[in-house]
This record gives C-alpha cells, sequence and structure tokens, in this order.
C-alpha cells in the first residue's frame, strides 16, 4: 500500500467523520424535539458533540504533521486515536474482497482501501 494512497484515505476518515457525526446528531436532535424527555438520547447527543469536538482542523493539521515526522515504514498512526491523544498503529490485514484494509491495535478500527476509490468504511 502507498504512502499517499493510505494517507489520502485515513485524512478523508477526518472529513467522513465529522459529516458522519454532525448528521447523526442532527438526527438524535429532531428526534429529541419529538420526545423532550428522553434522557438516552440526550446522552448520545452530548457524547457525538464530545467526539465531534475532537475533531478540528487543528487536529487535522497536527495529525498531517505527525504524519510527515515518520518515516515512510512508520507511516500508520490511526487518526481515530491520535483525536484522542494517543499513537496507535494500524496493522495491515487480509485482504477483503479485493481491498486492502488496516486495523488499528488499540481502538480496533479498520480502514479499507478499495481499489477504484479512497472511501473508508467501517
Amino acid at each position: 500500500m502507498a504512502d499517499e494512497q493510505l494517507f489520502k484515505t485515513l485524512y478523508n476518515w477526518f472529513l467522513e467523520e465529522r459529516n458522519r457525526l454532525s448528521r447523526s446528531i442532527m438526527s438524535y436532535k429532531k428526534d429529541l424535539d419529538l420526545e423532550p424527555d428522553r434522557k438516552d438520547l440526550k446522552k448520545c447527543i452530548e457524547e457525538k458533540e464530545n467526539r465531534l469536538a475532537l475533531i478540528t482542523e487543528e487536529a487535522i493539521q497536527k495529525y498531517q504533521a505527525f504524519w510527515n515526522t515518520l518515516f515512510p515504514h512508520e507511516r500508520r498512526p490511526c487518526p481515530s486515536c491520535f483525536t484522542h491523544g494517543e499513537v496507535s498503529d494500524l496493522l495491515p490485514m487480509p485482504e477483503d474482497n479485493g481491498d486492502e484494509r488496516v486495523r488499528c491495535k488499540t481502538c480496533q478500527r479498520s480502514f479499507y482501501f478499495p481499489s477504484s476509490s479512497t472511501d473508508t468504511r467501517q
């Protein structure tokens, strides 16, 4: 797997995760408008807002700067763990239906690298 492809996929994860969390928060808030007494929804919103607050533009830039300080054979830091202030390695996994993938040894999040695009799946 090429460094450029890996970085692009991991960089895109930040953007996709931020969008996914924003959409989820909006959806939960709509549900909460209909059922204002649901404490479980309030807790879910709070948890997602806390996660979203970690994925700032500054955090993405710090990840890129950190990536650039590493030697090519070391360039496998998990972006999810990085947003939580941890550095954890992404380990190569067997191909899955022709897609390359890596999995974080700490949080167990998987990142897929389809040969035709740079989408990630979880």
